[in-house]
């Protein structure tokens, strides 16, 4: 009897064991990572909006400047490839789904790009809720977190966040003097909130975290097809982004013209010609 018990303990153990520790990664960053995007004093961050087609030509000649460092983020890192013949210095990961692809390319050509991940993108399974597929099929974290774990060079931003779905909450914590970030975990298609972008969500969080000196945008512009998501977009721009930007001090740039954004009023516009 006690033999079958204690073989009941050992084997209880190991399944908590697998279900709380398994799949738990606790990537580090390389020191020399960090100081390489930190020594630098100015970034262009390419999202994935229209506009960035606008200006291949003066992106290249940016290129050849070199004063600039150059920064994809999510699905743009193909822009890169495909439009501009230049890959970017850094690559900052997005949803999971959205980024496996640009992950995969990396690691299988041995890209000396360094790449940007929020942690709780690299934590265990459940441990975050997200609408991404990836999170909801185990086959897809896996082949996820073995190619995270291939990259030759990674800043894991282990940053505190707070999570909220609540309208008070969320405006409590961008009204305090923490430093832990307030992450929008507000329901996408609620109407009372807008939808969340991911200039809030990602970019305003990296360039606080990574203390961005000076940062131009360009393609994270809320324009879309359909004119009841950028209704609910613009929404949640009007009242909270500008928040946002009070409380973590990031000096961005807007390089779309403002008839061309719905940031306008929210991110000042610089001119492109005058970089």
């Amino acid at each position: 009897m006690i033999k079958y018990f204690v073989i009941f303990i050992y084997l209880f153990i190991l399944f908590i064991y697998f279900l709380f520790f398994k799949q738990k990664d606790n990537f580090k960053n390389s020191n020399e990572n960090i100081k390489d995007i930190t020594k630098i004093n100015k970034y262009i961050i390419i999202g994935k909006g229209n506009e960035i087609h606008k200006y291949i030509n003066v992106f290249k000649q940016l290129k050849k400047k070199n004063k600039y460092k150059f920064i994809a983020f999510h699905q743009s890192f193909f822009f890169f490839k495909e439009k501009l013949d230049f890959y970017p210095d850094y690559y900052i990961v997005g949803d999971p789904n959205g980024s496996i692809e640009t992950i995969e390319y990396i690691n299988s050509n041995n890209l000396d790009i360094i790449v940007i991940i929020p942690k709780f993108l690299t934590k265990e399974k459940h441990s975050f809720i997200i609408g991404s597929q990836i999170w909801r099929n185990s086959k897809k974290w896996d082949k996820w977190i073995t190619n995270i774990r291939l990259l030759k060079k990674k800043i894991i931003i282990d940053s505190k966040i707070n999570r909220y779905s609540n309208h008070n909450d969320l405006i409590t914590c961008l009204k305090k003097k923490e430093e832990n970030y307030c992450y929008p975990n507000v329901n996408w298609n609620s109407n009372k909130f807008g939808e969340i972008e991911q200039f809030t969500s990602t970019i305003i969080y990296v360039c606080y975290y990574l203390k961005f000196s000076e940062v131009y945008i360009v393609g994270f512009d809320c324009i879309f097809d359909s004119k009841i998501r950028e209704k609910k977009i613009k929404k949640f721009l009007n009242n909270y982004t500008k928040l946002y930007l009070e409380k973590y001090k990031c000096n961005i740039f807007n390089l779309t013209p403002d008839s061309n954004t719905n940031l306008k009023g929210i991110v000042k516009y610089y001119n492109i010609n005058n970089l």
